[in-house]
């Protein structure tokens, strides 16, 4: 090796790699340090921006049906109402089958009980997802409030309530035993209803005597009622709301295309099938107006808030027919003859 190299060596050895001064590393962190307090300041601030728009009495009214397609018909708007208002916040499950009856409903209740069967219904929320038995439905959450109705062609017949409704609320008691219960009373079919014909009673008449079959469940258990059917008897005798069957339309030979007029009609009605060339009647399941003022109720109900200051608008329905719906609904929560606790029972 030549002395050249021998002094490049040396050179290295003696010139090690050179580091930033300790005042340059500590301004340095210093920096770092700033950065990371400023980002903790702003999550906070705005966290605390939240906090602050957030209102700390805010109350969440979990809810649980047990019913069929009329229950859905008074929770189709329920979720949207309660969102437009920062005051109450909605935990919903639904036990509702379509054309489920009390009788179908303990059934099933039964059969899990006996066979480990009767999974008919669905857990949407939490760890265990999926089909459920009425039993793990009812466990499910610290349910405020559970609500049982009857299938609506059994609504005015007082005796197919039992033992039913003995045994379900007996259930409801043993598995959510801190749970509110209260009964739905549902509504008469719209005046066109071919089963109103095969009965031999009138639209009235239906109303009257479901009316009289929940009241004595009501009184039997000392519950209240959410009084759906009345809100919708209410609208219908409105002078300027009340529904009128189409006379110029030729019901035995409809045409090929076309409904009958139908004005003020709460529930879907006449309709088309999808390739259009059947006609069909829905009597008895509500509409969009239908089902916004059955949720109304509920949301007065459940809430003690008034429906008139709620912001939510479905689409579709004009704002002088929505102020309608509103008063309806206001008036029935406030009028309604509660035959055994009143619905304020609910609110707690």
């Amino acid at each position: 090796m030549t002395s050249s190299h021998l002094a490049g060596c040396a050179g290295r050895l003696e010139n090690p790699r050179t580091f930033p001064p300790e005042s340059i590393l500590m301004r340095s962190r210093w920096s770092i340090f700033v950065s990371w307090a400023i980002v903790v300041a702003v999550v906070t601030l705005f966290a605390s921006v939240s906090a602050a728009d957030k209102p700390a009495d805010v109350r969440t009214v979990r809810l649980l049906t047990i019913g069929n397609s009329f229950a859905d018909n008074a929770c189709k708007f329920l979720p949207q109402m309660f969102a437009a208002d920062p005051t109450v916040e909605l935990e919903l499950m639904k036990a509702n089958l379509g054309g489920c009856s009390l009788e179908r409903h303990w059934n099933n209740a039964a059969a899990a009980q006996t066979e480990g069967e009767g999974k008919a219904y669905r857990l949407t929320k939490g760890e265990k997802r999926g089909p459920a038995s009425l039993q793990e439905m009812l466990a499910a959450e610290p349910w405020d409030v559970v609500t049982l109705q009857q299938v609506s062609n059994n609504s005015w017949r007082p005796e197919t309530y039992h033992p039913y409704i003995e045994n379900l609320v007996a259930l409801v008691q043993e598995k959510a035993p801190t749970a509110k219960i209260t009964f739905h009373q549902t509504w008469a079919y719209r005046t066109d209803a071919p089963l109103l014909e095969t009965w031999k009673i009138s639209q009235d008449e239906m109303y009257e005597k479901l009316t009289d079959a929940y009241s004595q469940v009501a009184k039997k258990f000392d519950v209240p009622l959410l009084p759906s059917g009345a809100a919708i008897q209410t609208y219908r005798q409105r002078d300027d709301r009340q529904y009128v069957i189409d006379k110029d339309f030729d019901f035995a030979s409809p045409p090929a295309e076309g409904l009958p007029r139908q004005e003020n009609s709460l529930v879907v009605g006449w309709f088309r099938s999808k390739d259009k060339t059947s006609l069909s009647i829905d009597p008895k399941h509500m509409n969009d107006r239908g089902a916004y003022l059955i949720g109304a109720v509920w949301y007065e109900a459940l809430t003690g808030r008034d429906i008139r200051e709620n912001s939510f608008a479905p689409k579709g329905i004009p704002v002088d027919e929505l102020k309608i719906l509103q008063e309806v609904a206001h008036q029935t929560v406030a009028e309604f003859p509660q035959p055994a606790k009143p619905l304020t029972t609910l609110q707690k």
